[in-house]
């Protein structure tokens, strides 16, 4: 008795058992560590991939070799050195910042100055057009104040806020003018540390709306340069209203250099109002002309 069996059943059944032998053999090669494993036969040469791992793998038999090799091969030596690239960019400093290496930082002459209570920083012409301006400080107050009706401003705080007071008759008004002696020759200015007054006035309790000018004279200290400190300022009651310190590259350049203060003031019947010059040990020289005070009471 004979039987047929179809080719296509057997077939199919082949090409499902390949495709489980295959798929077994390729996930796990390389192994999880980049090894890969293989068999060599020494009788053909012949080399066989194989999986240690898998369960039904077939180990290396009498006539192989069991042999492995990593996936990535050693790092090679290292190159030689590429050409020089090009320079990079060049960098200056610009206007108020000044440059040390590649660190940027903000210039000496544009830094503002730490000012007292009830000042701000102010930019200072100079009086000398080839010399740079400079920061300075200022009085100041709060803008758009005003008195009541029937009264007048008296004087200014520390914060900037406007004192008013009722203000009195026309015999309440009154006004100086004080100028120092010798007003047209003028006088020198001692380089002691010392302060000394060229025009000075007690007038009375009240309120003074005060207006003082005068012209630092110099000699151009030309054998070591004006380098100390200097300063002229209009002072009520010991206080600083308002100054000047013009800079040793001024003073050392120009004859002249002219002032102008103003301010809003209160002392009391002792207290006086002063026009004050201070020069620093070394500012031989210096000198002051027309030097003058006028004030009117406002209240």
């Amino acid at each position: 008795m004979s039987r047929t069996f179809s080719r296509w059943p057997l077939a199919i059944l082949l090409a499902v058992s390949a495709l489980v032998v295959s798929g077994s053999s390729y996930a796990a090669v390389p192994s999880s560590d980049g090894v890969i494993h293989a068999c060599y036969d020494v009788q053909n040469g012949n080399v066989r991939i194989v999986d240690p791992g898998a369960a039904k793998q077939t180990p290396c038999r009498g006539h192989e070799v069991a042999i492995s090799w990593n996936q990535q091969g050693q790092p090679g030596p290292q190159g030689p050195a590429g050409p020089q690239g090009p320079a990079g960019p060049s960098y200056a400093a610009g206007d108020g910042l000044q440059l040390e290496g590649n660190v940027f930082s903000l210039a000496d002459d544009a830094r503002l100055p730490l000012c007292d209570l009830g000042e701000s920083p102010q930019r200072q012409v100079n009086v000398v057009p080839s010399l740079p301006d400079r920061w300075g400080c200022n009085l100041f107050v709060e803008a758009n104040q005003a008195c009541p009706t029937g009264q007048l401003a008296q004087s200014f705080d520390a914060n900037g806020r406007l004192h008013c007071a009722p203000a009195g008759g026309p015999s309440a008004l009154t006004a100086f003018d004080v100028q120092q002696a010798d007003y047209a020759l003028g006088a020198g200015i001692p380089d002691d540390n010392d302060d000394h007054v060229y025009a000075t006035v007690t007038p009375g309790a009240g309120t003074y709306l005060v207006h003082a000018k005068g012209i630092i004279t110099s000699q151009r200290n030309v054998d070591t340069g004006f380098t100390a400190p200097f300063f002229c300022e209009l002072r009520a009651a010991g206080s600083r209203v308002d100054w000047t310190d013009p800079d040793p590259d001024v003073l050392n350049s120009v004859f002249e250099v002219p002032f102008s203060f103003d301010g809003l003031v209160h002392v009391d019947d002792s207290e006086s109002i002063d026009l004050v010059c201070n020069a620093g040990s070394g500012n031989d020289g210096l000198g002051l002309v027309r030097a003058r005070l006028t004030g009117l009471r406002t209240g």
